[in-house]
């Protein structure tokens, strides 16, 4: 599900029903796209039919309600015992984000590629760049958000079979969770080991940064170990 709506990002919607499987051809802004050919209603608001459409060609159609609205969505999962309010849920990679306007009636929706202690990054279609919920953006693009975020209505679960994670994806997955570490704030607690690390260059970051919360290699380790002992030695 997350490879396939990644695999969609950079879709820009038409201005007519015209080369709509193509990525970034004939872009307009009159809600012609792909997802809404094959929901069968296009144009129209294509946040949730991306969604659906996601789920369908990835093989998860049954895991999840097919639903052109995000009202309809909420109210399937509801009905199905697998919507979670924002507050106090822990969302996983998978789940279905859905967010509300500044009156707090449904809006916008979204994946859920992956989740930190305090952020949730998604793919969304009918979107655009930046760091607040846009609805009716015109493009599939990669969004990041607080977890707090009071636009965050809550989220559906699906029911994804369990299955083996492909090696290609176990690799994709790796190498977004490797960058999304490299860049998560060290806690409070190890501030004093980590001045004195760094003074006595027992650790010298990568050129971008010290990626203190990423996991350590044996190769790191006596790297570290060397500059501690032998350099000084």
């Amino acid at each position: 599900m997350i490879s396939t709506a990644l695999s969609q990002v950079g879709y820009l919607e038409k201005a007519s029903n015209s080369q709509l499987e193509e990525k970034t051809e004939n872009a307009g802004k009159a809600n012609y796209t792909k997802y809404g050919a094959w929901y069968g209603i296009n144009p129209g608001a294509w946040c949730a039919m991306f969604i659906s459409w996601c789920a369908e060609s990835s093989g998860n159609g049954d895991a999840l309600p097919k639903h052109a609205s995000c009202s309809a969505g909420i109210t399937a999962f509801k009905r199905l015992g697998r919507w979670f309010d924002r507050r106090g849920f822990e969302p996983r990679a998978g789940d279905i984000i859905y967010f509300c306007d500044k009156n707090g009636s449904p809006q916008h929706v979204g994946l859920v590629t992956g989740v930190t202690k305090t952020q949730v990054m998604t793919v969304e279609g009918n979107t655009s760049g930046g760091s607040a919920v846009v609805a009716n953006g015109g493009a599939v693009a990669e969004k990041s958000y607080s977890r707090d975020y009071a636009r965050i209505l809550g989220y559906g679960r699906p029911d994804y079979r369990e299955e083996s994670v492909k090696y290609e994806d176990f690799l994709t997955f790796m190498k977004r969770y490797e960058t999304e570490k490299a860049v998560e704030k060290p806690s409070d607690w190890s501030s004093d080991a980590r001045a004195w690390a760094e003074k006595e260059g027992v650790i010298r970051g990568d050129g971008n940064g010290m990626r203190y919360k990423c996991p350590l290699t044996r190769e790191e380790y006596v790297v570290m170990e060397y500059r501690r002992r032998g350099e000084r030695a």
